[in-house]
């Protein structure tokens, strides 16, 4: 399988030109041939919208970088810090490494 450098797509032209730029840089990068699709991004849920409308078949995932994210607000809105190091080590997830960026 040969795999694609990873495409960021800027816009300031609003949602529809973001689409379409999405498309035709999928297109571009080979997507008509492509045995899969793994669109990597934060979450939201327009953006989910956008590439189910234009890339059905890809798969979806949120990023690293999002996933701590979330659950660093969501840990420290619920427990101590001392008790989500604890929590982090016993579960040996602490690879994380849930520093706030």
């Amino acid at each position: 399988m040969q795999r694609k450098t990873p495409a960021d797509i800027p816009t300031r032209s609003g949602i529809n030109a973001l689409r379409e730029q999405l498309f035709a840089k999928a297109l571009r990068q080979g997507l008509g041939k492509a045995a899969e699709v793994l669109v990597v991004a934060d979450g939201a849920v327009w953006i989910w919208n956008l590439v189910k409308d234009r890339l059905g078949r890809a798969r979806q995932r949120v990023g690293l970088f999002h996933a701590k994210e979330r659950l660093w607000a969501v840990a420290h809105a619920t427990v101590t810090p001392q008790i989500i190091e604890t929590r982090l080590k016993s579960k040996r997830i602490g690879s994380l490494r849930f520093t706030k960026w």
